[in-house]
């Protein structure tokens, strides 16, 4: 009975033993990583969005005659400086005042 008490002790030691060792054996690895070497590479991102878009400033073009329009300068759209002529008027009324003058 005492033969058979010491092997039931001394395998249930030895069973004990052998999970400490394989904790320190996987606590020594640590974790996996992944090295590369830096270069220079192209990196590309497309943003795609929606919106409006507003002026910065708006102007109110009036004349102070009327006419019908005989060309225009510009396009939609296109940007304009100060003083720049956007169209010509033609009036026959005030053409004909000025012949007569």
């Amino acid at each position: 009975m005492k033969k058979l008490l010491g092997i039931l002790i001394s395998l249930i030691l030895i069973g004990c033993g052998n999970s400490n060792g394989k904790q320190k054996s996987k606590e020594a690895l640590g974790k996996n990583i992944k090295i590369s070497e830096v270069k220079p590479e192209l990196i590309t991102r497309l943003n795609i969005s929606s919106g409006v878009t507003e002026p910065l400033n708006e102007v109110k073009v009036v004349t102070k005659t009327g006419g019908t329009v005989k060309s225009i300068n510009f396009k939609n759209g296109d940007k304009v400086k100060k003083d720049q002529i956007i169209l010509v008027l033609e009036d026959q009324e005030v053409q004909s005042a000025y012949l007569k003058a």
